[in-house]
């Protein structure tokens, strides 16, 4: 039997964050399988990172019709009180 687990999904405005995490650049098809990965990876490292506000909670970005290759991407973060 396969257990599935539903996640409440919503769009929401926030003020500026200082986030911390791995930048995930791969083939459109693979951003399926690398941010999974890219998440666990940040979780295992969690403890290296300083002023983490809530480390369960992590954060995904992208910019959205990014004009530039550096903002090309995906990002798995962890909000900190200073970077």
């Amino acid at each position: 039997m396969v257990e599935t687990t539903e996640m409440e999904k919503k769009i929401i405005e926030l003020d500026e964050l200082k986030l911390v995490g791995f930048r995930v650049l791969c083939p459109g098809d693979q951003y399926i399988t690398e941010i999974p990965k890219a998440s666990q990876k940040l979780s295992e490292r969690i403890k290296e990172i300083k002023q983490v506000v809530n480390p369960s909670l992590q954060y995904g970005a992208f910019v959205v019709e990014n004009q530039t290759a550096e903002d090309d991407g995906y990002w798995v973060s962890v909000q900190v009180e200073e970077v």
